[in-house]
């Protein structure tokens, strides 16, 4: 076993010297076309991406003393508390360098390089918590180590710039001790009050990571309580700490915006149909098969999606056979393990309903990826002996060269990975500095120019109520917004009536990539 441990030390090696490199070799400015011309990536269009920096600029603001608040002190309300906060520090000690917004999201890839790191040893251990000592525990909890380490679907989620890697690190803990309290030598252990409060602490950080855990939780520990394993007493006192902690989050939205839902709940909110339903269910699948193996480079492919998942499958079939008649789980670990697979199977069903960002099923079915991660290192540690070591160093070797591939096709091709960093440079090289600039989509063009407006209501209230009492132009003309920039079908697709008036025209030159427009209010 000393082989696997070298290379578990290895991958830690990998991902960090990875992470220093993207950190400190991508490039300041702005690119102006669709390709680079460079093995290194501009900050401003990868790894941090588009909607990681709404949350960036809250937390730069939030730092700077101007409150929760993007451009021209538009309340935010559309971001993950947690993180915005964990930022909000990062950002006090780049200021006091004097750092500037870039060296800010050179941080936000550290940040997030350590996360991944933080969160591959706690899948280990709630791989090691999960399995009988009858097991090859060692194999199993190193390949889920490795595989969480050098993903590179991962390590994309975790620098994104958004919550979700923060997220998926306090899921993890909460895991790993709920596996530690529940598991006896008998049998299930009925949690002590101590215990139920640490739990409910956990569950309220994960809440303030990401609101809709309180879904995960509440089938998680209910399912736990009509089982017998989690008394009324210890139920109420988890609950209660949960609530207080999460709270006063939802008390401040309300108070600033009238509703208990953040404002990015309501942009991305809409009712599935007919014909969506198809799109979506396809999205959501793929979303899901890339959770379910996080350890490949998907990237939405369906045939290598099915490939994956039907090897996945034979290798679970294998693993239960061979592990007939002993218990697949530690004692005491299967109930907690299937409530946890039925909180998080519930998320998918949720947003394929109800959210229509498909681009972002699988951020927000993530859990999906500790339960299968730790499910994928038992199947390993379950095969034959004989095969046993040879099969896992297969599988590793793929793992590190085709996310080491992955990495490289996507940041050091030369090519951009977001247009919308392009029309960052654009506002800042070519519009005037003193002028009112809207934009739909104003991530990335919105952190790097502080006279860009968020027009979609994701990081804007007033902006969102706009959109959907539909009077965009109307907003537009009381904000006094001179230009609007972003992809050509929204613009005319939200400001029809702005647009067939003639009172807009193009702006003097193109964006440069192949979606956005620039339009200018006549004078």
């Amino acid at each position: 076993m000393t082989q696997l441990r070298t290379l578990k030390t290895a991958a830690a090696i990998v991902l960090v010297v990875y992470t220093l490199v993207l950190a400190f070799g991508a490039r300041e400015g702005f690119p102006t076309g669709l390709t680079t011309g460079s093995w290194a990536p501009y900050l401003s269009d990868q790894p941090v991406g588009e909607d990681g920096y709404y949350l960036l600029l809250a937390a730069w603001n939030l730092a700077g003393g101007e409150g929760l608040t993007a451009n021209f002190n538009e309340v935010v309300t559309g971001i993950q508390p947690l993180m915005t906060f964990l930022l909000a520090g990062v950002a006090v000690i780049v200021r006091a360098f004097d750092g500037d917004k870039f060296d800010f999201a050179r941080a936000m890839i550290l940040l997030g390089g350590a996360n991944l790191l933080l969160f591959a040893y706690l899948v280990e251990r709630v791989t090691l918590a999960a399995l009988p000592v009858s097991s090859d525990r060692e194999t199993a909890g190193a390949f889920a180590f490795i595989a969480a380490a050098l993903s590179f679907y991962l390590f994309r989620t975790f620098t994104y710039g958004l919550e979700t890697g923060l997220y998926l690190v306090f899921v993890a803990t909460l895991a790993w001790v709920m596996l530690r309290i529940f598991a006896g030598a008998q049998g299930v252990k009925q949690p002590t009050m101590t215990q139920a409060a640490l739990m409910g602490a956990l569950t309220g950080l994960c809440g303030l990571a990401r609101i809709d855990f309180g879904i995960v939780a509440a089938i998680m520990f209910g399912l736990l309580f009509l089982r017998g394993l989690l008394g009324f007493r210890a139920s109420m006192l988890a609950g209660t700490i949960a609530l207080a902690i999460t709270a006063p989050w939802f008390l401040w939205v309300q108070s600033v915006s009238g509703s208990f839902m953040p404002s990015s709940g309501p942009a991305q909110a809409t009712l599935v149909d007919l014909g969506s339903a198809w799109g979506r269910g396809e999205t959501m699948l793929l979303g899901m098969a890339q959770n379910v193996a996080a350890w490949a480079p998907l990237d939405y492919n369906k045939l290598a999606s099915v490939f994956v998942i039907a090897a996945l499958l034979v290798l679970l079939g294998v693993a239960i056979r061979a592990r007939r008649p002993e218990r697949f789980w530690r004692t005491g670990t299967a109930p907690v393990m299937a409530a946890w697979t039925a909180g998080v199977i519930v998320l998918p069903l949720v947003y394929f309903t109800f959210f229509w960002a498909a681009h972002f099923y699988a951020r927000y079915t993530a859990p999906i990826v500790l339960v299968c991660l730790v499910l994928t290192a038992a199947c390993v540690a379950y095969l034959p002996e004989r095969r046993r070591r040879m099969i896992a160093l297969v599988a590793i070797a793929f793992i590190a060269i085709s996310n080491a591939w992955a990495a490289w096709d996507t940041h050091h091709r030369g090519s951009i990975g977001d247009g919308h960093s392009v029309a960052a440079g654009y506002v800042a090289n070519h519009l005037p500095m003193d002028a009112r600039i809207g934009a739909f989509q104003s991530g990335v063009v919105g952190y790097y120019n502080a006279n860009v407006i968020n027009l979609d209501g994701k990081v804007n209230v007033d902006a969102l109520a706009a959109m959907r009492e539909k009077r965009v132009e109307e907003y537009v003309d009381a904000e006094r917004i001179d230009y609007v920039i972003d992809w050509q079908g929204v613009i005319e697709g939200l400001m029809p009536r702005a647009m067939q008036s003639g009172q807009w025209t193009r702006c003097p030159l193109p964006v440069g990539n192949k979606e956005t427009i620039c339009v200018m209010r006549k004078r």
